[in-house]
């Protein structure tokens, strides 16, 4: 015979809750940033141009530029900052 479980030990409790509301909240802040700017990759004869809006990144090879995507996608705020850094924008 399985026990049984009252309702207030089947619900999350209230850290479970607030961290899982802070997960979604966080998720939605990154998808914003990335919906921020268009971002356009040129191909060139050696490497290629990512334009972030209306910054353009000249990367030496795709691997380099691709590697920066994906951790641009994953973190954009960070990355943002570190290119906003890199612009002389601050």
């Amino acid at each position: 015979m399985e026990p049984k479980l009252n309702s207030a030990e089947l619900e999350p409790t209230y850290l479970e809750r607030a961290a899982k509301e802070d997960l979604g909240y966080s998720q939605r802040r990154k998808l914003e940033a990335l919906k921020s700017y268009n971002i356009q990759i040129n191909f060139m004869d050696r490497g290629c141009v990512i334009q972030v809006g209306c910054k353009s990144i000249a990367f030496e090879s795709v691997e380099q530029a691709m590697a920066e995507l994906v951790n641009y996608s994953k973190n954009p705020e960070v990355v943002q900052e570190k290119w906003r850094r890199e612009f002389g924008e601050y």
